[in-house]
């Protein structure tokens, strides 16, 4: 398979062209390519709707492959970029958490799970690894409830997850 983490090009959603070049090397709908959103796939984007149409899956899922779980993130739903409509994708980041919190409370029969992102989850306890990456801050809203952050709440139903002897892989 082939897993990619955004930023495929510097606009890759600008030109409907670049999706049929891209498909030529990473054959986009093929079910063992998992493709997390870069902010630059996005940027001055009115046509998010191509890469669901390309890839055949929605901005961000959870797949199983045996033992093997994928869970494919939209870090974009988490950032107030000048181009973005945060607002506009409150519901998306809702089910993005409520995704997430479903793994955590029926947890599949998976032995590793693999959280594809663009970018970085904060590792609570290094500090080090925001100098030398993208790392979205920990008090980051992760839905349009202030409630809802990354450190308050996302990062326990991550831990509930590895408490159950799951394996999580951030990629």
């Amino acid at each position: 398979g082939i897993l990619l983490g955004g930023d495929i090009l510097a606009r890759t959603l600008r030109n409907p062209d670049n999706l049929p070049y891209l498909d030529q090397f990473f054959r986009l709908d093929n079910p063992n390519t998992h493709w997390a959103r870069g902010n630059h796939d996005e940027m001055e984007s009115d046509s998010l709707q191509w890469l669901e149409r390309a890839t055949g899956r929605p901005e961000f899922y959870f797949h199983q492959m045996g033992e093997l779980g994928f869970l494919v993130l939209n870090t974009n739903l988490l950032y107030r970029y000048p181009w973005s409509v945060f607002a506009e994708r409150c519901e998306e980041s809702q089910k993005q958490f409520d995704l997430i919190k479903g793994l955590a409370d029926t947890l599949p029969d998976i032995s590793h799970l693999l959280i594809i992102h663009h970018q970085t989850f904060p590792i609570v306890g290094n500090e080090e690894i925001r100098k030398k990456y993208n790392v979205i801050p920990p008090q980051t809203l992760f839905t349009c409830d202030s409630t809802i952050t990354y450190l308050d709440r996302v990062y326990p139903l991550l831990q509930k997850i590895q408490n159950n002897g799951v394996q999580l892989v951030f990629l």
